[in-house]
């Protein structure tokens, strides 16, 4: 009876997992960018979550003083160093930016990055930010092994809009994904 009762409960959940309709899948939108200055604060070889919410938290205490800012949103640039290892966890870094009309007058403690001029795969994510890194499981894994588009091996960046609360379910976050067109 109790094999019995396990079948039934076991074909129960197939059923109704079977019944959802599936989960749709992001879909980039093509787009491009002309080359980007940008200033800010940086943080090298480590992807922590307290560590990167550390440096969003250092950012906020700076981006007031970055001279000659364009108007827009806040980046989130992930990017490669020369000293870029796949077998270890060094050689990239992240960096908490605006981008700037001109590299000039740097605040203490803050780099400026030049980004160049490329054509991008845009993803949109909607959600808090807790769950960011399923989207990016997705382009970095199921979404790149399609064979779609190739990607660059530049920077990537998240773009963050000007009302972004980290606390809050609809922010709306563009991840820009360097491609060959």
């Amino acid at each position: 009876m109790k094999e019995i009762l396990v079948i039934l409960l076991i074909s129960f959940v197939m059923v109704t997992l079977m019944a959802q309709e599936p989960v749709e899948k992001p879909v980039p939108k093509m787009d491009s960018k002309a080359e980007m200055k940008m200033v800010g604060i940086q943080l090298l070889n480590s992807m922590d979550s307290d560590e990167m919410s550390d440096l969003w938290r250092n950012f906020a205490t700076v981006v007031d003083n970055i001279p000659h800012r364009v108007k827009g949103p806040h980046y989130g640039i992930s990017f490669f160093t020369k000293d870029c290892n796949p077998q270890t966890d060094e050689g990239y870094g992240y960096m908490a930016a605006v981008e700037v009309s001109e590299i000039k007058d740097i605040p203490h403690g803050c780099v400026s990055r030049i980004i160049p001029a490329s054509d991008y795969a845009v993803f949109s994510y909607e959600g808090n930010v807790e769950h960011l890194g399923d989207m990016y499981a997705f382009i970095y894994g199921e979404w790149m092994r399609s064979g779609e588009v190739i990607p660059k091996m530049q920077e990537s960046f998240e773009e963050y809009d000007i009302n972004f609360n980290p606390e809050a379910e609809t922010n709306i976050i563009r991840i820009w994904v360097p491609v060959n067109n």
